[in-house]
């Protein structure tokens, strides 16, 4: 059985994590998706370093007393890619995040291509891949100092040409920058908005794929929805991870909606974790 994580944004912000990581521990998940550094207003972005080094270093030992691995770092998102200073921002935010996941020992940041209005830019196919390499060479040589893996992941734009949001495109510039610091992120709910079968999706991305985002939608929309496994495709899904002896953590990317009352939430929130669970259970340990 993998083990199993979910994103933290429904649980916590940056200034109550105690009572949100021990409710995550409760329910049985052995991880968590990072997200303190996603939103562009995050208060981290405006801590001194010392202060970004003593946050993260009480959030990861605190974590760890509860036996919690942060599986993965999720980098900016959205950003702005139109302007050299707006350019230069989001690397230093990703250089921020890369520094953060070594204070919270994790292995992995993911991040989302750039460019991805590339036809509002009116760039070509070949301009949109050099300017995807380009960023990912700014902020390689420090994630391979730090022992981090950056994890891209496919979008869910179905009608944007050159956004990486086919898992081949995706596959592709990973193989372009040929690194072993260069990973992908599949986004479950991304590929299928964009009509991606699942199991296909795992199995071109193969030995690249390092991480999840596990959630659900409908075609043309990222809805984050919660896996209903009686459909067919995580079947495929959880076929596909077994056949590229997948070891990584089974990380949800979707939430119990914050409008569900008590006590029923804290039910719903139990039954999510059952679905993890049941994932994580149907797939072997390659570990």
């Amino acid at each position: 059985m993998l083990k199993t994580a979910i994103r933290t944004e429904p649980y916590f912000d940056t200034q109550n994590y105690e009572q949100g990581l021990l409710k995550i521990k409760s329910y049985g998940y052995s991880g968590i998706d990072y997200r303190g550094l996603i939103s562009p207003t995050s208060p981290l972005y405006t801590l001194s370093e010392s202060d970004f080094e003593s946050y993260l270093t009480k959030f990861y030992s605190y974590a760890s007393s509860l036996d919690l691995e942060i599986c993965q770092v999720h980098a900016l998102w959205p950003h702005s890619d139109f302007t050299s200073e707006e350019k230069a921002s989001v690397t230093d935010c990703y250089l921020k995040a890369i520094k953060a996941c070594k204070l919270l020992n994790s292995k992995y940041l993911v991040i989302h291509p750039a460019f991805v209005n590339a036809i509002n830019l009116n760039l070509t196919r070949a301009q949109v891949y050099e300017l995807n390499v380009e960023r990912v060479k700014k902020i390689l040589p420090y994630a391979k100092q730090n022992g981090v893996i950056i994890c891209v992941e496919n979008m869910p734009f179905v009608n944007r040409p050159y956004s990486f949001s086919s898992l081949s495109e995706l596959k592709e510039l990973i193989e372009i920058v040929n690194d072993t610091n260069f990973k992908a992120c599949l986004d479950t709910g991304h590929a299928v908005a964009t009509g991606e079968d699942l199991g296909s999706a795992v199995l071109t991305l193969g030995s690249h794929l390092k991480t999840l985002h596990i959630h659900d939608s409908v075609f043309e929309k990222d809805l984050h929805l919660i896996p209903n496994l009686l459909d067919g495709k995580w079947k495929g899904f959880v076929s596909a991870l077994n056949e590229i002896e997948f070891s990584g953590f089974i990380t949800l990317e979707t939430s119990v909606s914050k409008d569900v009352l008590e006590p029923l939430k804290t039910q719903k929130e139990i039954e999510l974790y059952n679905i993890a669970k049941t994932l994580a259970q149907n797939l072997k340990n390659h570990q």
